[in-house]
């Protein structure tokens, strides 16, 4: 699932408008901007994606269930609402289509902050021993 999350901003990038006309029968030149634009702002949030459902799965797995979860509620929650009202708020409509985005990095330094944090406090606490 990762791996398809990584290409398809590339797919959208290379064929956004054959994939647009295909809900654009009546030939909306508004619509074919608005989603040209949006398709190509919303598939770069994709590539975080993909890599912050394989770290959640990987935190979840080695039982690190914290870090997993502070990571799926950020990304399916907390971040997306919060980066879609801000951007919103600053750009716009795009600021709505960059949400997915800012939100996924936002997930993804968060995990890495969490894992950073927590690796310390074991080799800490493995060097007292």
């Amino acid at each position: 699932m990762s791996c398809s999350r990584s290409i398809d901003p590339l797919i959208i990038w290379t064929a956004t408008d054959p994939l647009i006309s295909i809900f654009n029968s009546e030939n909306n030149v508004q619509l074919l901007n608005y989603a040209h634009t949006g398709l190509r702002l919303y598939f770069l949030g994709f590539i975080v994606a993909g890599i912050n459902v394989v770290l959640v799965a990987y935190f979840s797995a080695v039982d690190e269930p914290k870090i997993a979860i502070v990571g799926s509620f950020l990304r399916g929650i907390v971040a997306i609402v919060i980066c879609a009202v801000i951007l919103a708020k600053l750009f716009g409509l795009n600021g709505i289509w960059i949400s997915l985005l800012a939100a996924e990095t936002v997930t993804f330094l968060t995990i890495l902050f969490l894992a950073y944090k927590d690796r310390r406090k074991r080799m800490g606490l493995s060097g007292n021993m």
